[in-house]
């Protein structure tokens, strides 16, 4: 990625919504899983830090910031389903029978597993829901989450549309 998300200070820039507008452009941009996950992971930081100083402002526009790229992660998952598929395990198959041969044995999938792309179930879960709702569900929680933080760039950016789904072979 070209512009990570870095706090206001260190830049030397002082535009109140920058780390917002720039996060939302990452989250659009990205097109691997990871990508989105280090952009979810780094708002979830800046909401600890925020609730630590007591910035609900700030806090508000993580949580907004977690919420789009939980989206993403979603649509991404939901994406790949369609195009390449999901890791099916051994689809079933079950354990192999006691003493038998390595030959039959189920085949193993080889496409990379949620927790091989750093994804644990919850937040598989939670991508799942977020993706799944309309996007006037989706701007109304939006909305929820920024009220926190009035007055905040975040009540103005959430009226906006949400990144559109990108047609593309994902990596997860």
């Amino acid at each position: 990625m070209t512009n990570p998300i870095v706090p206001l200070s260190a830049t030397g820039k002082s535009h109140p919504g920058l780390i917002f507008r720039t996060a939302k452009q990452q989250i659009a941009q990205a097109k691997t899983v990871a990508e989105v996950k280090d952009i979810r992971d780094k708002a979830i930081a800046m909401a600890v830090y925020a609730l630590q100083a007591k910035n609900n402002e700030l806090k508000a526009e993580a949580e907004v910031i977690r919420l789009y790229a939980e989206r993403r992660l979603g649509q991404m998952m939901r994406e790949q389903k369609k195009t390449v598929g999901l890791n099916t395990g051994t689809a079933g198959k079950g354990r192999p029978k006691k003493g038998g041969v390595s030959e039959t044995s189920p085949k193993k999938d080889t496409r990379l597993t949620l927790a091989e792309a750093g994804i644990d179930k919850n937040l598989a879960k939670a991508a799942r829901k977020k993706a799944a709702e309309s996007e006037a569900e989706f701007q109304k929680e939006i909305a929820a989450t920024a009220k926190i933080g009035s007055g905040s760039v975040v009540a103005a950016g959430a009226r906006q549309a949400a990144p559109p789904a990108i047609g593309r072979r994902l990596d997860i």
